[in-house]
């Protein structure tokens, strides 16, 4: 496939399938993305696998339908560059840059998938031209964990950035990975996100989340430690 106004040459990509069929009717559909190396490579990677066996029932018609209860199994593997894949994202006016690795296993079946593994990205530059924003140093940890003895599985996220000039920003916590069981803790100390010869900010925070995602409790305080417009360069 190729990207039309993409820097990027087209790239090689292998789809590649198995239906597999047993005696008692049940089955699976075995899926393997494999792009080429000069494909990762332009892309910024060293590593890229997809793959995923999809568990199947054959009904008396013999054609296949998705088996929920089956046995599901899936891993995605990518270690490289974020520029690359960051510039295939309609996002024009915003940058990101660093290293990136990610490694995620699905278990459980198609009703209750069972995620666990983890993304790691480090030393990355965030910046968005239209606001003026510019985020150094940012590291990133998140860590998938399966539920066990029938509980759900757990979501560990490490979070840090700066800015360049000393300030600091830091998300650190868990939750349930349904959304529940929330305990987040975010900080921030002088903080300064902007890079504008109009608007100068200085922030610090301490916030938490509790609850859920469909109904969060969040409590903290907001400091403008300094914030300055600067009319005649408007």
């Amino acid at each position: 496939s190729s990207l039309p106004d993409a820097w990027l040459q087209p790239m090689n990509l292998t789809l590649g399938g198995k239906l597999e069929r047993d005696s008692a009717g049940g089955g699976a559909l075995a899926l393997r993305l494999t792009p080429d190396q000069a494909t990762v490579a332009a892309l910024g990677g060293t590593e890229c696998r997809v793959e995923a066996r999809l568990p199947l029932l054959f009904g008396a018609d013999g054609l296949p339908r998705p088996h929920m209860q089956g046995p599901l199994q899936a891993a995605v593997r990518w270690n490289g560059a974020v520029a690359p894949l960051w510039s295939l994202l309609p996002v024009a006016d915003q940058r990101l840059a660093g290293r990136l690795a990610l490694a995620l296993d699905v278990g459980g079946t198609l009703e209750t998938p069972a995620p666990k593994g983890f993304v790691r990205m480090d030393d990355a530059r965030y910046e968005n031209l239209t606001l003026g924003v510019l985020l150094s140093a940012i590291n990133l940890r998140l860590d998938l964990e399966e539920g066990r003895a029938g509980t759900l599985g757990l979501a560990r996220l490490n979070l840090a950035a700066g800015d360049g000039q000393g300030g600091t920003a830091r998300i650190t916590g868990q939750g349930r990975l349904d959304g529940s069981q929330l305990d987040f803790k975010a900080t921030v100390d002088h903080l300064r996100p902007l890079r504008r010869r109009d608007v100068r900010v200085a922030l610090s925070a301490q916030a938490s989340v509790a609850g859920s995602a469909t109904a969060p409790e969040v409590r903290g305080t907001l400091t403008v430690n300094e914030g300055l417009v600067l009319l005649n360069n408007l």
